[in-house]
């Protein structure tokens, strides 16, 4: 199995910017296309006041696109940005903490499940004045809470089961936010692996996302992608990221057919009475399937 990421606040940032630079009144309406994007929505919707708040957010947006390409090699990173016709958003975040207390150097022994093999990891053994667990109602593993200087906190809980993409992943991280929690007394402190973990997390999943802009017109999410970076060790941690949205006056080439897969209706009509519905239908399942011929 391999790592995987997902950021949404620096994506509802990138999007939160983009409304701010159009300044309509009333504010766009974005349309969902897909269960992905309106599970972004909903998400946006319940949290889109709140990521300002959050330190080490920036980001910068613009109708030109060597303007975010020299942003980006700015900040260290390199562009797949393609040439656009709409509007372009670069959102960061970068915070380096030192944990309350420092930690020391160990190693770990894991069993690995997958190829049914023990390995060694260098690891951090971390004090319980920065290490604090947690029991989570509907979870049977502790959940760890390592604390830095700043106040930021980094949660960790064992999970074999890879999560399906990064929606369900970061679907889980908030039903343990939010879950009943209480202090679990058996340990003190806590060991984790060293890790160093680097992903450009699929956000294909955004394109087609549209809005119509009042006096620019139509908007289509054209191009998106991501970068998730995560280290740490006895001292402390690094937490990385940046999301790139692009947007279109007209819809991208490249985009998903709309799939009908529910029992539908249909009708037709003709060119010299296009209101008069023929042969009306409604079409289940008994009658998918190829026929022998059209004669």
């Amino acid at each position: 199995m391999t790592s995987m990421a997902l950021d949404i606040a620096t994506l509802i940032y990138a999007f939160r910017d983009l409304e701010k630079f159009w300044d309509t009144d009333p504010a766009v309406e974005w349309q969902p296309h897909n269960d992905s994007q309106q599970q972004f929505l909903d998400w946006y919707q319940c949290h889109g006041n709140k990521v300002s708040d959050i330190p080490g957010l920036t980001g910068i947006v613009s109708e030109h696109r060597e303007v975010l390409v020299n942003y980006l090699k700015e900040y260290g990173y390199n562009h797949y940005l393609r040439s656009f016709d709409g509007v372009g958003v670069v959102s960061l975040f970068d915070l380096c903490d030192q944990w309350r207390k420092p930690g020391q150097v160990g190693v770990i022994r894991s069993y690995i499940r997958s190829n049914r093999r023990t390995a060694d990891f260098d690891s951090v053994r971390l004090p319980a004045a920065t290490a604090t667990l947690y029991g989570v109602q509907g979870w049977h593993d502790p959940l760890v809470a390592l604390d830095s200087d700043s106040g930021m906190r980094l949660w960790l809980m064992p999970h074999y089961k890879r999560p399906r993409d990064g929606l369900s992943l970061f679907a889980t991280a908030l039903d343990v936010l939010s879950a009943r929690k209480g202090p679990v007394r058996r340990y003190s402190g806590a060991e984790i692996p060293m890790l160093d973990l680097s992903v450009d997390p699929d956000v294909s999943w955004l394109i087609g996302y549209d809005t119509h802009v009042q006096g620019t017109g139509y908007q289509v999410v054209a191009q998106t992608f991501q970068s998730v970076g995560v280290s740490l060790d006895q001292h402390g941690f690094r937490a990385k990221v940046m999301s790139v949205v692009a947007t279109e006056r007209s819809a991208p080439s490249g985009l998903p057919p709309y799939v009908l897969n529910q029992p539908f209706l249909g009708f037709f009509t003709t060119r010299q009475q296009p209101t008069i519905p023929l042969a009306c239908f409604w079409a289940d399942y008994d009658s998918w399937r190829t026929p022998l011929g059209l004669e």
